[in-house]
């Protein structure tokens, strides 16, 4: 068989990935997510990239359009939030006719081999409709940080399985089915759209996510972390200008999450938990980091007024 034979072969029978990215005044990090993608080892005409920009005003969509022409990109009139971009994303996808719909933050950095072993594993069972990879931290890159979530829906908690898996290598434990994956990295079978249907636009940005997973094993199927694939997250960084307004959204959204998730036996027990310890937690974590975020912005800025003089 030729060699041309078997690219023929190879493009056949990989699925088409659509591949969506959110971004909102990403210009200091989208660039750097975009470059990774181009890099993917995975064929490249069964894979399209659309950027769904919010509305940006840090002159981010002219940086991607100059860098990326062959990307596709829809910007908004306004900033619809995550979840409302989201779906924007996945209704076109579908449109367009993908198989997998890959759900990117704007500040990952994808390993080469990422996306490869996502379809691997999802071609391995049809029922699997929600996929993650492993989640390492930018500025720890050596560190696996998440690997998805066990989700209590008594108390509101979500466990990272990181840690319970730290000492566990991958190739003893290479695929761990789990209640939600990361949201900052999301593949999902386009066939379960029709089933489970698109994310709840009320919650704007974070647990849009999570519900969907959840709603997803509801339903029967499975949600899986794919160790072996890799990326890197930066963390919030769109967000971590407004840490007030993150907090906000995480203490409302954790609410709206239980609300329509939670049985209400288990709501009743999570009220007061929610009282107790994630208000009070997320109202001081999200004032110390507005202040944190507030006084490197004056030392960012006292150093460039030193280097003038």
């Amino acid at each position: 068989m030729t060699g041309n034979s078997c690219m023929t072969d190879e493009l056949t029978v990989m699925p088409i990935v659509t591949i969506v990215i959110i971004n909102w005044n990403g210009k200091d990090h989208v660039l750097d997510c975009l470059d990774s993608i181009s890099k993917l080892n995975y064929p490249q005409e069964r894979y399209r990239v659309l950027i769904i920009d919010n509305c940006s005003t840090d002159h981010s969509q002219e940086l991607i359009k100059e860098a990326f022409p062959n990307y596709q990109m829809i910007i908004n009139p306004r900033n619809y939030g995550c979840a409302e971009a989201e779906n924007q994303g996945i209704k076109f996808s579908i449109e367009m006719g993908a198989d997998f719909i890959w759900l990117l933050n704007n500040d990952v950095i994808l390993h080469q081999d990422a996306l490869i072993h996502l379809i691997e594993i999802a071609q391995s069972d049809n029922n699997i409709a929600v996929l993650g990879p492993a989640i390492y931290s930018f500025d720890r890159p050596d560190i696996e940080d998440n690997i998805g979530y066990k989700v209590n829906l008594w108390t509101g908690r979500f466990k990272n399985l990181s840690k319970k898996y730290k000492t566990i290598e991958k190739q003893t434990v290479r695929i761990l089915d789990v209640d939600s994956v990361q949201g900052c990295s999301i593949l999902i079978r386009v066939s379960a759209f029709h089933k489970i249907g698109i994310f709840h636009a009320a919650y704007e940005a974070y647990f849009e996510e999570s519900e969907f997973n959840i709603r997803a094993i509801k339903m029967g199927f499975r949600v899986v972390t794919v160790r072996d694939s890799i990326i890197w997250h930066k963390k919030s960084a769109s967000y971590n200008r407004i840490m007030l307004r993150r907090a906000f959204l995480l203490l409302r959204n954790l609410v709206i999450f239980e609300w329509r998730n939670a049985p209400k036996r288990k709501q009743i027990i999570f009220l007061p938990y929610f009282l107790g310890i994630h208000l009070p937690y997320f109202i001081i974590r999200g004032s110390l980091y507005a202040l944190n975020y507030q006084f490197q912005k004056y030392i960012r800025l006292f150093k460039k007024i030193m280097k003038r003089h």
